[in-house]
């Protein structure tokens, strides 16, 4: 198929859609909408009217394998409004002026402009196993809710971190949000300035309370926000910590400590006791709500989550200037695609094997990637 504004549903050979269209279509055979009416809609229609209906809106550290976005999606002429499908955080599905087509690119940088919209389908579970369903946790006399935990375990997943593991330090730090700093700020682990996080993230922060020792907690307008600020706070991508990929709590303790690796402490007692403190805590959470620890972990997989480590086969797609074939590098040979199809059988295996997507490179003839990996590839080794 080809991207046209013109004559955008399916018309023509070969057939022709945009972005709002191809959508649409998609929620029509998925049964979501009707046809009833014609072809009709658009990103405007899609955010004011359709959406609403039939799904929930959602943060962008949320989104996972299914869900929707919108781009700027009541933009007059339509020329700078987009949409898509998420196939993991990090990576979407859309029909796209860029490459003419239908393709698979990563989503930050190609969703278009600003402000973007996220949504998930009330009646999916957007690639789901990823659902808790067995009610809030209890730990001396407080309370997470169902909805919180769902919460932690969306944006954990983002960072290969086990989502029990931040539920009982979340207890240590603010009793699950019931300190002063938690109501008032949102702000259940006590992040103070200064603190900046990626754009790309939308958290909608501004300063808080004042702290006893001086300076200021940060304010975040809502526990989304938090919860993707918290998780950041955690991450590789931060730097701070080595907490990702850990699967015991000690583990997870050690990585948040300078004198295990980490590039600063978490807490001011030190590892020893809050060492003592978290696994205490983790161990007596788990005992008074049987079982859900065990479901919390277990619901974070196969939902648009994604693995940090590196690579163990470098595979990738590749098109240039967003036209002609799509090549396929396969960590030893180039070659090019020559139907849709194909592509699209890689990424379901590299998606079924890997837990996350193909990685899909947008590269210009301005600078010739492509040219830089052809020429390591018919170099001779020397040893």
């Amino acid at each position: 198929m080809t991207y046209a504004m013109v004559r955008p549903w399916g018309g023509g050979n070969p057939p022709q859609y945009d972005c709002s269209a191809a959508v649409i279509t998609a929620l029509r055979a998925g049964g979501f909408i009707d046809n009833s009416g014609g072809n009709y809609g658009n990103t405007s229609t899609l955010q004011l009217n359709t959406m609403p209906k039939i799904a929930r809106q959602i943060s962008r550290g949320e989104c996972r394998r299914g869900d929707i976005f919108l781009a700027n999606p009541t933009d007059p002429n339509g020329a700078y409004s987009h949409t898509g499908i998420f196939l993991d955080n990090n990576t979407i599905i859309h029909c796209n002026y860029g490459a003419g087509t239908i393709s698979t690119t990563p989503a930050n940088g190609y969703m278009g402009s600003q402000p973007h919209y996220y949504w998930r389908l009330n009646n999916g579970t957007s690639g789901g196993d990823g659902f808790y369903t067995l009610g809030p946790i209890v730990n001396s006399g407080h309370s997470i809710s169902q909805d919180n935990i769902q919460k932690v375990i969306n944006y954990s997943q983002q960072y290969n971190l086990k989502p029990s593991f931040l539920i009982a330090q979340l207890f240590i730090e603010s009793h699950w949000g019931n300190s002063n700093v938690g109501r008032n700020d949102k702000n259940w682990s006590g992040i103070s300035e200064p603190f900046k996080a990626p754009a790309d993230l939308g958290i909608n922060m501004t300063r808080g309370s004042a702290r006893l020792e001086g300076g200021y907690y940060v304010r975040f307008a809502t526990l989304n926000d938090f919860f993707s600020a918290y998780t950041f706070v955690l991450s590789k991508r931060n730097g701070l910590y080595n907490v990702e990929g850990t699967t015991s709590i000690e583990d997870y303790c050690r990585g948040l400590f300078k004198v295990h690796g980490a590039k600063a402490d978490f807490a001011s007692i030190g590892y020893q006791s809050y060492r003592t403190l978290l696994v205490s805590t983790y161990n007596t959470i788990n005992s008074q709500n049987p079982g859900k620890l065990e479901a919390i972990d277990s619901a974070n997989f196969d939902n648009g989550s994604y693995s940090t480590e590196g690579e163990i086969e470098m595979k990738c797609l590749y098109q240039v200037d967003g036209k002609d074939a799509v090549f396929y590098f396969d960590g030893k040979e180039v070659r090019a695609l020559t139907h849709g199809d194909e592509m699209k059988v890689l990424q379901d295996i590299y998606y079924a094997n890997n837990g996350k997507a193909l990685p899909f490179f947008n590269w210009t003839s301005s600078c010739p990637w492509h040219w830089r990996l052809k020429g390591i590839l018919e170099r001779k080794k020397e040893y």
